[in-house]
């Protein structure tokens, strides 16, 4: 007896020190990116699936988290007045023996105060203000004036922003009057002033004045695909002004980036009656998308959609008819250039985006080998690759029936043929380095630049390199950014004209191009 638990000690014993080797630890250090002195107090906790550790940074800002087990991890920072951050890429890596260590900053909410006054320069309460990106997406926080028509926003992080006062809707039909107004009084989001906000600062005195400008009605009809009343449908009023970009798509997996996706932003929203019939009344001069949504009376509640593009100058638009037809289904089928990959790998995937660029829908093959896409609004639609990660495979043709549709645009309804996807390993390389090794992330745009463009990416090393593997044959831009900020990203214009100075590389199955790259500036 004694001998057998002799030999549970010893068996004890060994299955931890086995267990000992394959841990490893991290030290790190968190700093007030306003300050820059240590945080204390701040929550980091490490995970990954299956596994997470906790600890706390003390009063200079340093924390340690020992027995981790060896592999890749995701970090999460937390504490009550400071912007969350997560750090995804790049993974923090532990292994066995030299303690992994990361340095990492901040930010403490900033604080940005101001007034709403109407155009005679009184203050206006009850006001909606909204705060956004300056390069666009949805509000990030919506706050109310008060009887002195002031307005705070008190968790701001660091960024550029616009300042967006919606009135409360007015039931008159006046040709004049008080309309939603940018910072500091404009109609238009692309002629909004920018406010430069810094982590951690307090700053006021933004006073929005709100515009009285003339305003239109437009009214119609949605119909479905014979003609008859569709109704009850729900109708959105989507602004298409130009230069309203969406946060550029970021894949953590495959490291790619998508530029050049317009967002919509809704204006305001309508029911329609039972006779199908809308109206949107005081609406501003501009270009709209009026996008329906409806229903068939049938059981078996066939979701429909439509939509139509108006311009308002100078008078009503009356009679508008929206044709609503059901929403369906588009499936394919995958095939891959040489032997197929093994179970798991990633692949890359299609993305379908509107004609105009106001939306897009991303499709990944099922792991039978199929293609799925789901609730398709019949119309044209550009069919676009999104490359896969390094050592997987990439779309390198698309064909809907016998036609090469690739990067072209065609017109999809319910009645169009499956989809047939053909795979390639990817297999180029590019690397480089960047002058002064001050770069934040490598960018690689496809030449000719064609919105949206799918872009792969690379992490600049400390001392300035680069080398990205698994980039498909083809020509690129080569971009070496400053910095990344996902919720300010640059719109078509700025990305023309960065690619104008730009070095051009071409991929393919040969050596490794090697680059020589200077800084470009992100777009605050």
């Amino acid at each position: 007896m004694k001998d057998l638990r002799r030999a549970a000690c010893v068996l004890a014993l060994l299955l931890s020190a086995l267990q000992a080797q394959d841990t490893g630890s991290l030290v790190g250090t968190v700093i007030n990116g306003a300050s820059g002195t240590g945080v204390t107090g701040m929550n980091v906790l490490l995970w990954t699936k299956g596994a997470q550790y906790q600890a706390t940074t003390d009063d200079t800002g340093a924390f340690r988290i020992e027995q981790v087990a060896s592999g890749s991890y995701r970090a999460r920072f937390e504490k009550e007045g400071f912007v969350p951050l997560q750090q995804d890429r790049p993974p923090v890596v532990i292994t066995a023996g030299t303690p992994a260590s990361i340095r990492v900053e901040k930010n403490p909410y900033a604080t940005l105060r101001g007034r709403v006054l109407d155009p005679g320069g009184k203050p206006v309460p009850d006001v909606e203000v909204d705060i956004r990106r300056s390069r666009g997406g949805l509000a990030l926080h919506t706050a109310i004036t008060d009887e002195a028509g002031a307005f705070i926003f008190d968790q701001l992080d660091s960024g550029s922003f616009v300042l967006f006062a919606r009135p409360k809707s007015q039931s008159s039909e006046n040709e004049i009057m008080i309309v939603p107004t940018y910072f500091p009084s404009v109609e238009e989001r692309v002629q909004a002033e920018k406010i430069l906000v810094r982590a951690g600062r307090d700053i006021s005195g933004y006073e929005i004045r709100l515009r009285a400008a003339p305003v239109y009605r437009i009214s119609g009809r949605v119909v479905d695909e014979s003609g008859q009343p569709a109704p009850h449908a729900t109708l959105a009023l989507v602004s298409t002004a130009e230069g309203m970009s969406a946060p550029p798509g970021y894949d953590q997996q495959s490291e790619v980036i998508v530029f050049g996706v317009l967002k919509r932003e809704t204006e305001t929203g309508a029911t329609a009656g039972e006779d199908g019939r809308f109206t949107f009344r005081s609406v501003r001069s501009g270009p709209w998308r009026l996008v329906a949504n409806s229903h068939t009376s049938t059981e078996d509640r066939i979701a429909t959609g439509g939509e139509a593009l108006v311009t308002l100058a100078d008078h009503d638009i009356d009679d508008l008819q929206i044709s609503v037809a059901p929403l369906f289904t588009l499936t394919g089928t995958v095939a891959f250039k040489g032997d197929p990959p093994p179970d798991g790998t990633r692949i890359g995937r299609l993305m379908l985006t509107t004609t105009d660029v106001q939306g897009s829908i991303v499709a990944s093959s099922r792991l039978d080998g199929t293609l799925r896409i789901a609730n398709l609004v019949p119309g044209a639609y550009r069919i676009v690759a999104v490359p896969g990660a390094f050592g997987a495979y990439s779309p390198t043709s698309v064909l809907l029936g016998d036609r090469e549709v690739l990067g072209q645009v065609v017109e999809l309804t319910p009645t169009s043929p499956p989809l047939h996807i053909v795979y390639a390993a990817t297999t180029g390389v590019v690397r480089g380095s960047v002058e002064n090794g001050a770069c934040a992330l490598i960018v690689l745009l496809p030449n000719p630049l064609a919105q949206p463009a799918t872009a792969r990416s690379q992490p600049c090393t400390a001392s300035g390199t680069f080398e990205i593997h698994g980039v498909p044959a083809g020509r690129y831009y080569a971009l070496a950014f400053d910095r990344v900020d996902p919720a300010s990203p640059p719109d078509d214009a700025f990305l023309r004209s960065a690619v104008v100075n730009a070095p051009t590389v071409e991929v393919g199955q040969g050596p490794a191009a090697s680059l020589q790259l200077t800084i470009t500036r992100w777009p605050d």
